[in-house]
């Protein structure tokens, strides 16, 4: 059985499975503004539950309330819309590159701290690795390296959630 998760746990939880029920949400509603929204409530939803009663995967439960508040979306824009052609519905297209960008931004929150630092500092702050290097009291090569690697995990998994 699995003890209510403390507010650090919930933080944990939020950043690891938050940009999957993104990731869902975008690809069955195709719409990025109603799946910011489903995504925080399908999460607040899994994160209340998960205080009152065992559950024993959290991303699954997670996963199961989002895909559920889309299809509620998705039967009620059925019912308000009438009947839609499916062959004009598939050319909606929801901003590819807006899509990816919020996909790219959930991974790096999920990365390990050391390396989301340096994803941070590079591409937020604008440092060079010299900068970098001497803001976390490494070397310069270090900085390239734990960078480099940060970046073979970004890559890694931007490619897995993909298929």
């Amino acid at each position: 059985m699995t003890q209510p998760v403390s507010t650090t746990e919930d933080a944990e939880l939020y950043r690891k499975y938050r940009p999957k029920v993104f990731d869902l949400l975008v690809r069955r509603l195709r719409n990025v503004e109603e799946a910011e929204a489903l995504a925080q409530e399908a999460m607040l939803r899994a994160l209340q539950a998960s205080k009152t009663k065992p559950i024993r995967s959290f991303g699954a439960f997670a996963m199961r309330i989002a895909h559920n508040l889309a299809t509620d979306v998705l039967r009620r824009r059925r019912f308000e819309g009438g009947w839609v052609d499916p062959e004009s519905a598939l050319v909606v297209d929801p901003k590819p590159e807006q899509v990816e960008l919020f996909r790219l931004r959930g991974l790096v929150e999920v990365l390990p701290p050391r390396y989301r630092q340096i994803i941070l500092l590079r591409y937020e702050k604008g440092l060079s690795f010299a900068e970098i290097a001497r803001s976390l009291d490494m070397s310069k090569n270090g900085a390239f390296a734990r960078h480099e690697r940060a970046l073979d995990m970004l890559r890694e998994s931007f490619g897995k959630r993909r298929r």
